[in-house]
């Protein structure tokens, strides 16, 4: 079986609504229902949340340690995102790569299944429901890049090109 980790990439300081992933959802946070809803997939077998690195952000940490010790953190600059999803991807050592943002608690574990499935099937290097024309709504957004990129960070990427924006991977 393939190592196959899920990036979910999390922090507090939103602009439009700060500490969202820590709202209360039916009794648990956001952050808490996209974990358990990623352990459901038939094909990811690590997750690993992508944190800054500031005091602001130890409550993630600590909240992914106390509640879900088996899933990964791996933390790093508050204003590159690319940085630190890269290095959470270079510690998995995973085979595949799934890209999930903290603020998507609704994330079907069978559309996360379908785009790695499609990744696999038609071994290709990059699968997504979101190229082109929309085909799921807002919130069940799943991008599979083939290999863990152990090559290191790029040297350039510009703001339309970042993992935020998903673009980066098939620039």
């Amino acid at each position: 079986m393939k190592n196959i980790a899920a990036i979910i990439q999390a922090r507090v300081g939103s602009t439009r609504l700060p500490n969202k992933i820590f709202l209360d959802l039916k009794g648990r946070p956001v952050l808490a229902r996209v974990i358990l809803r990623l352990q459901q997939s038939k094909y990811i077998n690590k997750i690993i949340i992508a944190s800054p690195d500031t005091p602001q952000n130890d409550i993630i940490h600590k909240f992914v340690k106390e509640n879900f010790p088996a899933v990964g953190v791996c933390r790093g600059s508050e204003n590159d995102v690319l940085d630190r999803y890269f290095k959470a991807a270079q510690e998995s050592s995973a085979d595949i790569i799934v890209r999930i943002t903290s603020d998507c608690p609704l994330i079907m574990p069978s559309v996360v299944d379908g785009v790695v499935g499609e990744l696999i099937m038609r071994k290709v290097d990059y699968a997504a429901n979101v190229l082109g024309r929309r085909t799921f709504p807002r919130g069940l957004d799943v991008e599979a890049l083939a290999g863990s990129p152990r090559f290191g960070r790029p040297r350039t990427c510009d703001a339309l090109f970042t993992p935020a924006s998903g673009n980066f991977f098939y620039r």
